[in-house]
């Protein structure tokens, strides 16, 4: 500024200056510009000269100083941006310490000058939907589809993810269908609608489910395996329990059994499952002979339960057969709790109850300390019975606690 003053100022005098030697005249300069003839005393040409060279020299320093303001411009745009990468520093570090409403906060505070603005509304839509505001991370979800429509898939990928976290099975499988419909081999999207299909016993797409598994692409053979054996598992444990409502017939359970893949029907749990269904339709001894025949190639707890939970009719030969197993595995817990069912099934209530005892002792099993209470209350000691069902119940929330969430 104080260039500038200055420049105003000499030129002001040179002004005042060239006025005065005008009235002096002491000559004059005659200069010639094609038809055009300009003539001045040779003092004015002087004076005009070198006005024009401060006027150069002006319009130089001027233009340095726009200069300086660019580089000012450019600090503060930078100060900012450097602010806003700050914040989405300390939003991600918020993140990854759960602090969900400050993680969410900061990368939405930061998402304009983020390098990843998208990435930055999937970081603070998970935020608000674990801090348990998930209509916010359906809003936040939303905004991003409307900014970046390039983002949808992952937003909507994202949104089921969110509704399979918080148990909104439904409306994740309906979220899930439509990505499934655009991206049919996609392995990951695969993963989550099988996990939304098993959650809410759908039935009518299994068998389309399982073709895609198939051809889906980006996940393991063994993941794909793991996939398939449970979208049958589930449509095998579904049908039985409509088995158990008299809706089907002993045909169409073999059937079912039959059109399950033969590597699948070796599975353990599967077994126990076609057992329970031939115990719900009557074929008792059958069921045992398949939980029997099962037992004696692979040793397994969801085996021994349900030939434990056969319990009409029950006969002793069943008894004979369980203690045998039991001298070579003595501290199985589930063979003990079969032993306690078997027992109590033949009303053998005192032996039964030693069994179930012996499972309590060993680990405290929810199921065991719930059948020992049962029993106990059948043999007239109600204030046992009472204090093993707390402790049972106790047991069981303390297991689903420590149980991973999902």
């Amino acid at each position: 500024m104080r260039t500038v003053l200055f420049l105003v100022v000499f030129t002001l005098l040179v002004g005042a200056l060239m006025a005065g030697l005008m009235r002096t005249d002491p000559g004059y300069v005659l200069v010639y510009v094609g038809e055009f003839a300009i003539e001045m005393s040779f003092w004015t040409t002087l004076i005009l000269v070198f006005l024009a060279i401060s006027m150069c020299s002006g319009l130089v320093v001027f233009a340095r100083w726009l200069m300086t303001l660019s580089h000012i411009g450019r600090w503060w745009k930078n100060r900012r941006r450097h602010g806003d990468q700050r914040r989405m520093l300390e939003g991600l570090h918020a993140y990854s310490l759960g602090v969900w409403d400050r993680a969410a906060q900061q990368l939405i505070d930061a998402n304009d000058a983020s390098f990843a603005p998208g990435l930055n509304l999937q970081f603070a839509a998970r935020a608000q939907a674990f801090n348990g505001d998930l209509d916010r991370a359906k809003t936040t979800l939303k905004q991003l589809k409307l900014a970046h429509p390039d983002s949808i898939p992952a937003a909507d990928r994202l949104l089921a993810d969110l509704l399979l976290h918080a148990r909104q099975n439904v409306e994740a499988e309906q979220v899930l269908w439509e990505l499934h419909g655009n991206a049919p081999t996609d392995g990951e999207i695969l993963v989550m609608l099988v996990e939304a299909c098993v959650r809410n016993n759908s039935r009518a797409k299994s068998g389309d489910l399982l073709a895609a598994l198939g051809t889906a692409t980006n996940i393991t053979s063994a993941s794909k395996q793991e996939l398939q054996q449970s979208l049958c598992h589930s449509q095998l444990s579904q049908f039985v329990d409509h088995l158990a409502e008299g809706r089907d017939t002993r045909d169409a359970l073999n059937e079912r059994w039959d059109s399950i893949p033969r590597r699948f029907r070796k599975v353990p749990e599967m077994v126990a499952i076609y057992a329970r269904g031939l115990a719900s339709l009557g074929c008792v001894e059958e069921a045992k002979g398949v939980l029997i025949k099962a037992l004696s190639k692979h040793w397994h707890s969801a085996l021994i339960e349900q030939f434990g939970a056969i319990q009409h009719p029950v006969f002793e030969q069943d008894l004979v057969r369980a203690e045998k197993w039991l001298v070579k595995r003595p501290t199985d817990v589930d063979l003990l709790i079969a032993l306690g069912r078997i027992c109590r099934g033949l009303k053998f209530n005192i032996k039964a109850s030693d069994y179930l005892q012996q499972a309590a002792d060993l680990h405290s099993h929810p199921l065991a300390l719930c059948e020992l209470a049962e029993l106990k209350a059948v043999m007239g000691d109600v204030t046992a019975s009472a204090a093993l069902y707390r402790r049972g119940l106790q047991m069981a929330l303390s297991n689903s606690k420590k149980g991973p969430a999902s």
